[in-house]
């Protein structure tokens, strides 16, 4: 029985395919192959039917399939009763250009699935072309939703759960009939506002709208490529092409007119699929409102914003930059950075995929006026109305307001050093050279599993130190950090007074010279300490000349850190030392000092830091001191920031020696000082 049958589907897939020989790929849909009635099955369910044996998770239809499904039947071609559940359908998509892959949309008067089949080709091989009718066995199937999407197939246990993939090429035959009947497909007229769950899975045709990006190509080759379908109202929805079709390379029509496909959702997001560009029909002009003419600068831009927590442009103001980040990595969420010959600014925009319509060096103009501009971690933004904040514009906003000028332009890179940062450079892309992950961050990965993170890079000349600052959603998220040493190229941003370094791919971490590893004479991170204890480890001494407060060990998101305070001391004066254990400092080579600092609550109390060759031990007050011009935190960098010292050579002092930090204050003069990360060492 097996051998007539496979025969049968032999000839038809022939014939299938001398009709296909010496045409273009671009087939037409409307006329149907000759094929013979060769259907020995019969419907027994309809699609909407078999959707509801889905029930949160895939499931063998066979084990989860009514009685009433069930139907009994004599196929004259195997000559024999067969009991199954058969799907009547006639076929939506079609795999011939490329953009459907392993999978066929079938749908009946219900309604629509996806059944997927373990091979390519399917329409040539199998007959299985838009309109052809089909009739499905599905009770040895499985079923499954991939956000939104229904779809059947094969059934397979991974890790004890089951999943659905493609029918194997040996199972069609026993799974699939193909009639020689086709109906003429006629798609259900829609519009962007009218889109419903309901209507997944059928073919749709959209009137009047248009390509956003008129520059674009379908999609980018190998990246399956998200672009923006506009109505003249500005309501979006994404064609979803695949980098594999045979159109990728070919760039979107200019005018605007009709598209049919089969409807996708993917979680609450609508896409559309064309099987050809044959389905796109944009033979009239374009519409909408022409390019507007750059008449300001981002700098300009910015000094209208009048400081307030949402500021809305009044004014017909348009800018004109050049893409310099994107979200193509994951390490950028819903933004762009675009800069002009002025300055920067991020972008701030409520659409995902941003890198395919504007990858960087994308020349963009945006008309402001309506938008909003708003300061997160006082930097200045541009983006929408978030509950009384900055927050992402509106996609429909978006294409109304931007405009693509022209593509690869060339994005300016500013070559600089930590020492050199400033507010001007905030939203550019730099570089630093000489730099190096810390000691402390060897052997982690760039972020977190679980949530952004920080990590920190030295400048190994000055000792001076930035946040590079990582999504956990980066594509290189888990990578462990590189050892080495060398260069570093990002967009710099900045959150309150801290400088950090947003990496756009991680190629751009050249950090392939041989690291500097450090001699440590005194390393001391508080790690060990006590909390809300006095600091007595590895032979550190807190002591108070003047008042009974001294330093103890505190603890913030996993860190520890030595602090001192006169908050609420009620005594006139405090004077309490951080003194290390003694360190011997060699002779005749660079010996390094640095170490870090934060306050809050600022009310005029004193931090220096000192080093003294005749301490005993036990006195402070008998022994002579002398101060070390270092950087502390102040309040011009704002509480709660942690202040690099810079590198402090400490050559003159060879011998032995000890480092103390004197904390001078009162009731009324209580600033709270932290201390952490204090090490010396040679190279």
């Amino acid at each position: 029985m097996k051998r007539k049958y496979f025969i049968v589907l032999a000839i038809l897939a022939l014939a299938g395919l001398v009709l296909v020989t010496g045409s273009c790929v671009k087939e037409d849909f409307d006329t149907p192959p000759v094929y013979s009635k060769v259907a020995t099955w019969e419907k027994s369910i309809t699609i909407a039917q078999l959707k509801t044996l889905y029930n949160t998770a895939p499931a063998l239809i066979k084990d989860v399939a009514p009685a009433g499904f069930w139907k009994n039947i004599y196929d004259e071609n195997q000559k024999d009763s067969i009991s199954g559940i058969f799907v009547d359908a006639y076929v939506l998509s079609s795999d011939s250009a490329g953009n459907f892959y392993e999978t066929v949309t079938i749908a009946d008067e219900t309604g629509g699935i996806d059944l997927k089949i373990n091979t390519s080709d399917i329409y040539a091989t199998y007959g299985l072309k838009p309109g052809k009718r089909v009739l499905v066995k599905v009770d040895n199937l499985a079923i499954d939703n991939y956000n939104g999407m229904y779809q059947i197939g094969l059934g397979y246990t991974d890790g004890g759960v089951l999943k659905v993939t493609g029918i194997d090429p040996s199972a069609v035959a026993k799974t699939i009939q193909v009639t020689g009947e086709k109906i003429s497909l006629n798609p259900e007229t829609i519009t962007i506002p009218t889109l419903s769950t309901d209507k997944v899975q059928k073919l749709v045709k959209l009137e009047g709208v248009q390509f956003w990006n008129p520059a674009a190509t379908y999609s980018i080759p190998g990246v399956n490529t998200n672009r923006i379908l506009v109505d003249q109202n500005g309501n979006q929805i994404i064609l979803r092409n695949s980098g594999y079709a045979k159109f990728t390379k070919d760039q979107v029509p200019t005018g605007s007119g009709s598209i049919t496909g089969v409807l996708s959702i993917f979680g609450s997001t609508y896409q559309l699929l064309i099987r050809d560009t044959l389905d796109v029909k944009f033979n009239q002009p374009r519409f909408g409102s022409e390019v507007p003419a750059k008449n300001t600068t981002i700098e300009q831009l910015k000094l209208f914003y009048d400081g307030s927590a949402l500021y809305q442009i009044p004014y017909d103001l348009v800018i004109e930059g050049i893409v310099t980040a994107n979200d193509e990595s994951g390490n950028l969420y819903k933004q762009l950075f675009i800069e002009d010959e002025t300055g920067a600014i991020e972008f701030k925009v409520d659409v995902t995929g941003l890198y395919t319509d504007f990858p960087v060096g994308t020349k963009i103009r945006v008309k402001c006026k309506d938008l909003y501009m708003g300061t997160y971690g006082g930097v200045i933004q541009l983006g929408g109305n978030f509950g009384g904040q900055i927050g992402r514009l509106a996609a429909s906003d978006f294409y109304k307001n931007v405009f693509v000028i022209s593509t690869g332009n060339e994005v300016s890179v500013t070559e600089t050093s930590i020492a050199q940062l400033s507010n001007n450079l905030i939203g550019k892309v730099v570089t630093l050279s000489g730099v190096q992950f810390a000691d402390y961050e060897m052997g982690k990965t760039y972020a977190e599993s679980s949530s952004t993170t920080n990590r920190i890079l030295e400048e190994v000349a000055t000792g001076k130190t930035i946040i590079v600052r990582t999504s956990n959603y980066a594509n290189f998220a888990g990578i462990e950090l590189p050892t080495g040493r060398g260069k570093i190229t990002a967009i710099l941003t900045k959150y309150n007074s801290d400088f950090q370094l947003t990496i756009r791919k991680v190629g751009e971490v050249r950090l392939i010279e041989p690291r500097l590893n450090k001699n440590f004479i005194l390393n001391q991170d508080f790690t060990l300490a006590t909390v809300n204890n006095p600091i007595s480890i590895n032979g550190w001494q807190t002591i108070a000349v003047a008042g009974t407060k001294v330093w103890n060990a505190k603890q913030y998101s996993g860190n520890v850190y030595a602090r001192m305070s006169a908050f609420q001391s009620n005594e006139s004066s405090n004077i309490a030392w951080l003194i290390s254990p003694k360190i011997t400092i060699p002779s005749g080579k660079d010996v390094f000092f640095k170490f870090d600092t934060e306050y809050s609550f600022w009310a005029n109390a004193i931090l220096e830091v000192y080093i003294s060759k005749n301490y005993d031990g036990t006195n402070p007050g008998t022994a002579e001191w002398t101060k070390l011009d270092a950087t502390i935190a102040n309040q011009s960098v704002g509480q709660y920031s942690w202040v690099n010292s810079g590198l402090i050579k400490l050559n003159d002092f060879a011998g032995d020696a000890y480092i103390g930090f004197k904390y001078t204050g009162s009731n009324t003069l209580s600033t709270t000082f932290d201390v952490d990360n204090v090490s010396v060492y040679t190279f």
